[in-house]
């Protein structure tokens, strides 16, 4: 094979597959830092996840969408770590991660611990890329 068309290979073919496994990585890695920055009730790097104009949503057991911005959803999140006896941890059970361009989404499960208590439920996320790296534009939830 020309050395042209083992060039062409690679960077039609191969290169987006790195580049995209390499988006996967660190979209997950963003992931993992929004599950273990909450647990460890560190809302400072939970809040810069965020977009400044996230939009968070939560889903009862009811069907209702209830809507919060940024400022009172982190304080909520901080008073909700801050009255239980000890930590609540958060752990993602299963990611599904669509890489786009500008943006991706992501569904994760979870599981929530602490306080005597097994909770489960689900997260979906709309991130942004942003010259500052990744940021959540909107989030909603729900526990089962």
């Amino acid at each position: 094979m020309p050395i042209y068309k083992t060039l062409l290979f690679f960077f039609i073919i191969l290169l987006p597959i790195q580049i995209r496994g390499d988006e996967k990585k660190d979209l997950e890695g963003f992931i993992d830092l929004y599950f273990k920055s909450w647990s460890k009730g560190d809302m400072v790097v939970y809040k810069k996840l965020f977009h400044p104009n996230a939009v968070i949503q939560f889903k009862d057991k009811s069907g209702w969408i209830l809507s919060d911005n940024l400022e009172n959803f982190v304080e909520g999140q901080k008073i909700s770590q801050l009255q239980a006896n000890e930590l609540l941890t958060e752990i993602p059970t299963s990611k599904t991660i669509d890489i786009g361009k500008e943006v991706s989404f992501a569904r994760v499960t979870w599981k929530l611990t602490g306080r005597g208590k097994l909770v489960t439920g689900w997260d979906y996320f709309v991130i942004l890329k942003a010259k500052d790296g990744y940021k959540i534009q909107y989030l909603l939830f729900s526990n089962d």
